[in-house]
């Protein structure tokens, strides 16, 4: 018999996930992102089908590799370059608003690594608030994006929807300014976000 995926240990109210070696990764049930294996390359300049990225004036952005990983893809991109102007480079890895409500409580998760050293700093995982006319209202918990493939996962703490919230989504994030030199180069794989409560 062969097991795929992860063995998740419950105690209360949280779960803990064991990776188990070389096996196919399993998403948790529920995952709003439904692209999370990164097949295609339909989204931005050759990103999975349905990632989408951003970039500030100066800087570009490019997928540099996709390489199959226990039953999905690592994708390698880079924004790098001066900017000039501010603003975010991110990767947004599902187009989706997930539909959200005060008070629920969200979780997001990845696994990630950095190719050198990320400048002017670390990318974020995060998660973004928006009411029903899917205008921002807040950031939910960030984490840096170090890490490394064999993981564990980046993990911020779970969010909880603020007064107002209608939907959420999920981020690969740097706000940047103008003038600031820009390497930003990671390896990603498996983004999750679903609701836990």
């Amino acid at each position: 018999m062969t097991i795929r995926g992860s063995i998740g240990l419950s105690s209360g109210m949280s779960t803990v996930r064991l990776g188990l070696g070389n096996r196919n990764f399993v998403p948790p049930a529920g995952n709003m992102v439904a692209n999370w294996a990164g097949a295609g390359t339909g989204g931005t300049s050759g990103l999975p089908d349905d990632w989408t990225a951003t970039s500030v004036a100066g800087v570009t952005f490019s997928v540099l590799s996709r390489t199959p990983y226990k039953g999905g893809t690592i994708i390698e991109f880079q924004f790098a370059g001066t900017a000039s102007a501010g603003g975010a480079c991110f990767i947004r890895p599902a187009s989706l608003l997930a539909v959200a409500a005060p008070g629920q409580v969200w979780r997001h998760r990845v696994f990630s690594e950095a190719v050198g050293v990320p400048s002017p700093s670390q990318m974020e995982l995060r998660l973004h608030w928006s009411d029903a006319a899917q205008a921002f209202l807040s950031a939910g918990s960030i984490a840096g994006m170090g890490g490394a493939m064999a993981g564990p996962e980046i993990a911020p703490a779970d969010s909880v929807a603020p007064a107002g919230a209608a939907y959420c989504r999920l981020f690969f994030y740097l706000l940047v300014n103008s003038g600031q030199s820009i390497n930003l180069r990671y390896k990603v794989f498996a983004p999750t976000l679903r609701r836990i409560s």
